[in-house]
């Protein structure tokens, strides 16, 4: 193997978006899992959505309507 792939090979290996054997976790969901908010999308004070999204990040990929009673 070259000696370039092979010190790029490590480097991905040691990189956050890497594999925890020992958790069976992603490493990187650590990291971001203290940016995660939880917003309601409101109109007139009534919650029309809800979605779970990244501090500071715009836009939605996913959301919810709440079920009216």
């Amino acid at each position: 193997m070259h000696k370039t792939a092979f010190r790029r090979a490590r480097l991905i290996c040691k990189s956050p978006c890497s594999w925890d054997v020992k958790n069976r976790t992603w490493q990187l969901t650590d990291i971001l899992r203290p940016a995660i908010v939880t917003l309601d999308w409101q109109r007139g004070g009534k919650t029309l959505f809800k979605s779970v999204n990244y501090a500071g990040y715009i836009g939605v990929l996913t959301a919810i309507k709440p079920v009216s009673i």
